[in-house]
């Protein structure tokens, strides 16, 4: 497993610092903290025709966390996978529920799959026509939660938080929600499926005045028809994906969800990344090598790998609505400590005021193991690759007499 991270560093502040919401403590939005979440399912928030002119009911299910007393959160909106001719917002549940833990509003929802006839196969144009369908439902989720966070705020939504993501098929879902537009060079084939009066957002509910805004994408195995239509100044993106997925594309391919018959040119994560990082758009990738699964990482949601995808995705949403996202050629300012390049490649040196009297840095890998103890030097340290390998790491601060003097801050290594 490989993990590459561009333009981006993520800074972990304890909630006095200015400017930083409350509840962003340094612990919230990266852990479980919450031990229950409360369940809210089968919300009709649409509904639309199918390709095959049945009309659909859209439904969503929600999951909060209990007994929270931030009135404003986060929200995820995530869609399933299953070639668009199959699968269910319920096999998103125990995804959602990890979010929700961790403080979200986590939502997953269904939309529109092909009903035609699958023998033959359906062709390319077909499958076309229900990724745009898709995200006109994708569109109106996102407006069904708006607007009642316009309201009355059933579910307790930051409007200026908005996420949206998905597993395989919903992946692509999601991308092309967030990053295609009608000023892209669509071709021909697919502008024939926009609806020629609402566009992309479609009319699969009635608060078509609402213009989504989504502050970042959760990609889980997916991809996007064209990296060209992602612009500068698109939303920062996460991926996980296997590098010889065997269904969607890891790079540029097609996209082979029926007996590895070739039906749609996609380009994966890679070129998402590859592109994203010619933008200096902040973007994550996480790749699982040498691994022809799909989606592998999520085969078991306790397994090593999975962990690493909560983990990461988690350290990426935290930046952002926390902001800390910022360029990894500057340094991060800090009063007392700071981190930088952080990520970093080969090494990442920490700075500190020698005022606070720091005697010992620790570093703690992901599972909570001290994998390195530094001892100082004056104003600054180095904490090196060789010492603690990659990945994502806690580091603290002691002073004489082993008291944690400064806020843990959490540094990834590639």
């Amino acid at each position: 497993m490989k993990i590459n991270l561009t333009f981006i560093c993520f800074l972990f502040l304890s909630n006095f610092l200015i400017g930083q919401p409350l509840h962003c403590d340094g612990t919230r939005y990266l852990d479980q903290v919450f031990d229950e979440v409360t369940e809210t399912l089968n919300i009709k928030f649409g509904e639309n025709t199918t390709v095959s002119g049945v009309t659909k009911e859209l439904m969503v299910d929600v999951f909060e966390p209990t007994a929270d007393g931030v009135t404003e959160r986060p929200f995820l909106l995530l869609l399933h996978g299953g070639a668009y001719v199959g699968g269910e917002k319920e096999s998103l549940h125990d995804i959602c529920r990890n979010y929700a833990k961790r403080g979200y509003v986590a939502a997953t929802m269904s939309y529109r799959l092909f009903d035609g006839p699958l023998i033959p196969l359906p062709d390319s144009t077909a499958l076309i026509e229900v990724v745009i369908q898709s995200v006109e439902d994708a569109y109106a989720g996102l407006r069904f939660f708006i607007d009642d966070a316009q309201n009355d705020n059933t579910f307790g939504v930051d409007t200026d938080m908005i996420f949206i993501g998905g597993v395989s098929a919903g992946g692509i879902t999601a991308i092309h929600t967030a990053y295609m537009d009608e000023n892209d060079d669509v071709p021909d084939f697919m502008t024939e499926f926009i609806d020629p009066v609402f566009g992309l957002g479609g009319n699969s509910n009635d608060l078509t005045d609402i213009d989504p805004v989504v502050k970042g994408v959760l990609n889980f195995s997916g991809a996007i028809y064209n990296t060209s239509w992602m612009d500068a100044d698109d939303e920062p993106i996460f991926s996980a994906h296997d590098d010889g997925d065997n269904v969607v594309p890891y790079g540029i391919g097609f996209a082979t969800p029926f007996f590895g018959i070739p039906l749609v040119s996609l380009q994966g994560s890679q070129a998402i990344e590859a592109r994203a990082t010619e933008l200096e758009v902040p973007n994550v990738l996480v790749t699982f090598e040498n691994s022809l699964g799909h989606v592998s990482y999520f085969n078991n949601l306790s397994s090593d790998n999975a962990t690493e995808v909560f983990t990461s995705s988690s350290v990426f949403l935290e930046g952002i609505v926390c902001e800390g996202i910022s360029s990894t050629d500057s340094a991060l300012e800090l009063e007392t400590f700071k981190a930088f390049p952080n990520p970093g490649v080969d090494q990442i040196q920490i700075q500190f005021d020698d005022a606070i009297g720091l005697e010992l840095i620790e570093v703690y890998n992901q599972f909570g193991q001290l994998v390195s103890q530094i001892y100082p030097n004056e104003g600054s340290s180095i904490i090196s690759k060789s010492d603690i390998g990659n990945g994502l790491f806690i580091v603290r601060g002691k002073n004489k007499a082993s008291m944690e003097i400064i806020s843990p801050i959490k540094i990834i290594m590639h």
